[in-house]
């Protein structure tokens, strides 16, 4: 029987090949085998500063803020008015604790309301969501409460009536924008545009004090900033002292 036939022998016809001395008919190797590779997509990376669409520009008429279709849009961005109360109320939340900032508190119905009101006044001046803060709070309010706080009886007896120096702007500012970091609107379009909205307006109450508003905006990105001040009681030892008696009097 020949090799060819070897896939049909026997065990007694390969036994007697065996001890004849015969070739046996080798075993075909076996077929290679076939590795599938499956090659994953690449995710997209995340859209980077570089390629971050511009912020809308901060929109004034004869130096007085105004609402624009920019304002309104960025708004409806980052989830309305809602988003923006919930970081206002965990600005407050810091500015509780801040050892210079809550000296400036007068308002005794907590955290949520004063979260509320500023986050109303912000709301109304990004447009799109009515007038929250107008239809709720009398036309002189902010002078009124801005009075209370400079002459709130917890502040230093020598500083009662001051009104906002650079340093307490500037905390100010540190805060709040920690507050939006921590809302996760860090590094978008509208932290670009909120940078230029806060230095707009702080220099309402202290003319030095916008040029401040980019770093102040990076002070929480360095934990080890964060550290310190909470070691220090919740104290910004770095900024202490920029005040003057007779600047802003």
């Amino acid at each position: 029987m020949g090799a060819s036939a070897s896939a049909s022998l026997t065990e007694d016809e390969r036994t007697a090949i065996l001890q004849s001395g015969a070739n046996y008919p080798s075993v075909p190797p076996a077929p290679p085998q076939t590795t599938t590779v499956v090659v994953k997509e690449k995710p997209a990376e995340p859209e980077s500063d570089t390629a971050r669409k511009p912020a809308p520009k901060l929109h004034t008429i004869a130096g007085k803020h105004t609402v624009s279709d920019g304002t309104v849009q960025l708004l409806q961005e980052i989830g309305g008015g809602d988003v923006v109360r919930q970081f206002c109320t965990r600005f407050y939340e810091h500015a509780y604790r801040d050892t210079v900032l809550q000296k400036f508190q007068f308002m005794t119905d907590g955290i949520p309301a004063h979260g509320k009101r500023l986050g109303d006044w912000i709301v109304e001046k990004m447009g799109g969501e009515g007038q929250p803060w107008t239809t709720t709070r009398p036309a002189d309010s902010r002078q009124r409460s801005h009075h209370s706080a400079w002459n709130n009886p917890k502040r230093e007896p020598e500083k009662r009536g001051w009104h906002f120096k650079l340093d307490d702007c500037v905390i100010w500012m540190r805060l709040n924008f920690w507050a939006v970091r921590e809302q996760g609107l860090a590094n978008t379009r509208f932290w670009d545009w909120y940078i230029m909205f806060i230095g707009h307006f702080i220099g309402v109450y202290e003319r030095r004090a916008p040029r401040y508003a980019p770093v102040s905006a990076e002070w929480s990105a360095n934990q080890d900033n964060l550290d310190q001040y909470m070691k220090a009681a919740y104290t910004m030892k770095d900024v202490a002292g920029w005040s003057h008696p007779q600047a802003g009097q």
